[in-house]
């Protein structure tokens, strides 16, 4: 695979660079994970990049041998259009202007936080989504430990609250747990867990460990009641198994969450009233 540049997530072309909105790695974390799937063809591979930006990975995957159609709300700076099928305006919080089952691949980096309705968005890209075929998601990293103490310290997450409102429009800030959820309820399952880069801290171990083992002690007190974590992961064999996933480094260090789902049959992500009640 060919090394990214990561300093600023910058291509050089002839003409200008191109620009791209993730932090540093997170591109070429994304083209490895398209790169895994043995059984697809690169340069019969259809793949749609939204929102794309500046045009960066739109760019890299056609260097990869992809078939690139691009897409967001304004063109912006984009100008990779000799790299791509397509451009098109586009605004992911509305349909796409797409036919069912037309691309093999989705890649959607830094922009799930700019959309109100994440269940409305993954609904579109596995409309658009042939069967079997996948979607790489990256977006700010809420679940970390460090998001939730700066949600502590200061009422929302970093990079999010009245800058981010302002500035660069971090809008929905959703975390793994109902991530996952949203995506099982679309026929999407999460098969791949990474990040951009891992931020460890001393201190960041020590409450890690703490967390574990207080996680435990209330498992086991609570062993006969309405464990809600159980039920919206209820895919896991049981808690133990949920505790582990949601105990990953990449979740709890990572910068960029970075998911990769794949297209499956619909699935229901929560039980029905009736069987969450009879718990009680």
């Amino acid at each position: 695979m060919k090394k990214l540049k990561q300093e600023r997530n910058v291509s050089e072309t002839e003409e200008s660079p191109l620009y791209g909105s993730g932090n540093p790695g997170t591109y070429e974390k994304v083209i490895k994970l398209l790169l895994e799937e043995k059984n697809l063809t690169a340069g019969k591979m259809k793949v749609l990049d939204a929102p794309c930006g500046g045009g960066h990975l739109a760019k890299e995957l056609h260097d990869h041998g992809f078939q690139v159609w691009a897409s967001d709300i304004t063109r912006g700076f984009f100008k990779a259009d000799k790299y791509v099928v397509e451009w098109r305006e586009v605004d992911l919080n509305k349909s796409l202007p797409y036919q069912s089952s037309f691309f093999n691949c989705i890649t959607s980096t830094e922009g799930i936080e700019h959309i109100w309705d994440t269940h409305h968005l993954l609904g579109e890209f596995a409309r658009v989504l042939k069967e079997n075929g996948i979607i790489v998601i990256s977006t700010p990293n809420n679940f970390s430990y460090l998001s939730r103490i700066h949600a502590l310290l200061y009422g929302y997450y970093g990079s999010f609250g009245p800058y981010g409102v302002l500035g660069y429009r971090h809008i929905n800030s959703i975390n793994y747990i109902i991530l996952k959820y949203v995506a099982m309820d679309n026929g999407l399952k999460i098969e791949k867990i990474t990040t951009n880069r891992m931020k460890h801290y001393p201190l960041l171990k020590t409450i890690h460990k703490v967390s574990r083992l207080s996680s435990r002690f209330v498992a086991k007190l609570n062993s006969k009641k309405l464990d809600f974590t159980a039920i919206i992961l209820k895919d896991e064999k049981d808690y133990k198994d949920n505790l582990n996933e949601l105990s990953k480094e990449e979740l709890l260090y990572g910068e960029t969450l970075i998911v990769k789902m794949r297209k499956i049959r619909r699935i229901s992500a929560l039980p029905l009233p009736a069987e969450i009640w009879k718990h009680q």
